[in-house]
């Protein structure tokens, strides 16, 4: 009698689980493949482009967290002057009519 191959969801409940696959894993994931650098880059290809080139920055580590704000920087980790100063923007704007946390007693 063989082993059973297992499937993609045998190895999502291995080590992640169902809500953390659907909630992250499986909107980011399918995001990659419009990147094929990128493909190669977490296939660890032979041929494939260095951190410096792929990420546009080189840290000593690589998570998922880096991976999805590189998806959201337009496949880079170093973010644009437009897109800093629009968090900026809306933080400024988040506060205003509220109460600060230097006025509360």
């Amino acid at each position: 009698m063989g082993l059973k191959v297992p499937t993609t969801m045998d190895i999502v409940l291995l080590f992640i689980g169902k809500s953390a696959w659907y909630d992250t894993w499986s909107k980011t994931f399918p995001n990659v493949a419009k990147y094929p650098e990128m493909v190669q880059w977490l296939k660890t290809d032979d041929d494939r482009k260095p951190d410096l080139e792929i990420w546009g920055s080189v840290q000593n580590v690589y998570n998922f967290s880096h991976l999805a704000a590189w998806l959201e920087n337009g496949g880079t980790l170093v973010e644009t002057k437009s897109k800093k100063g629009k968090g900026k923007e809306k933080e400024k704007v988040s506060h205003k009519g509220g109460s600060s946390k230097a006025g509360r007693k």
